[in-house]
């Protein structure tokens, strides 16, 4: 990074006069098309591209304004934009008090205990008797304190885990575990403690390789040894890619669905339509 960023580096990744320079120490030449950027280079005033909601929605409001011929000029243009940008954002309400905070960081005595809260949580809105998911589909810690719904919606990522809810034998649960820790690559697989399943309603007892792969000793329920013969219902949170193959393609499950709204619609029903509160972590999985 401090060769990229140096007078240098700059110089050589420019290839001529077409790039302008966050870094203050770095002075490049501009093309004189961009010559009227050069008050706002030297006031340090210069917007990087940010993919957010609030970029999106001003940028939206000022070419509006210029296609209905309200902003004449680029200055003006370029002036509504900065205004819209620094302006208070308007303050939004409350919906959802969370009494105590959770680390997002995994340890080998607990696991993640806020991926387990929110999991715990999904389970009994859902009334499923197991949830199984990544650690990494929860965004981060969870903190003790008010929260409005874009702040609750931050709690878990909403592109890529589709829930499928499935009936298993014990049996099956033990080798669905099993062959999701000897995936080698793909949707689904495991490549280091951060990105390990989060089980609710049962526990993992399990072992490190030594090769940065994981092994399964036993599975547990509440403390004692799962019922290979049991039935259960279980919630599986990822990537379609790899419940389609773990659970359709290698397993033959038939009975699933995918009728289920995503985490994050289910946490805030739970949490705000509802009134819930968010469950406990537990500690689910030990390493040895």
């Amino acid at each position: 990074m401090q060769a990229m960023l140096s007078q240098e580096g700059q110089n050589n990744i420019s290839h001529g006069k077409n790039m302008v320079s966050y870094t203050k120490d770095v002075k490049l030449e501009l093309l004189p098309e961009l010559d009227n950027l050069r008050p706002y280079i030297e006031e340090n005033k210069m917007y990087i591209r940010l993919a957010s909601t609030d970029m999106f929605k001003v940028s939206k409001s000022v070419v509006h304004g210029i296609i209905k011929g309200e902003l004449k000029t680029p200055q003006e243009a370029l002036e509504a934009f900065n205004e819209q940008m620094n302006a208070d954002p308007a303050q939004e309400p409350v919906v959802v008090h969370i009494d105590k905070g959770y680390s997002h960081e995994f340890t080998s005595q607990h696991g993640n205990q806020a991926a387990s809260a929110i999991y715990n949580t999904i389970r009994k809105k859902l009334a499923v008797d197991m949830v199984f998911v990544q650690s990494c589909y929860v965004s981060g810690d969870i903190y003790a304190g008010d929260y409005t719904e874009r702040q609750l919606s931050y709690l878990t990522h909403t592109d890529a885990a589709w829930p499928m809810l499935a009936r298993l034998t014990g049996d099956q649960v033990y080798e669905m575990v099993e062959r999701t820790f000897a995936l080698k690559s793909g949707y689904g697989v495991i490549s280091n403690d951060s990105t390990l399943y989060v089980s609710s309603g049962f526990e993992m007892d399990i072992a490190r390789n030594g090769d940065g792969s994981y092994k399964l000793n036993r599975l547990t329920r509440n403390g004692k040894e799962l019922d290979r013969n049991g039935v259960y219902t279980i919630i599986l949170m990822g990537d379609r890619n790899w419940t389609n193959q773990l659970m359709i393609t290698k397993m033959g499950i038939t009975d699933f669905s995918y009728d289920i709204d995503k985490c994050n619609v289910q946490l805030y029903d739970y949490l705000v339509k509802e009134g819930g509160k968010l469950e406990e972590p537990t500690d689910y999985i030990t390493i040895n």
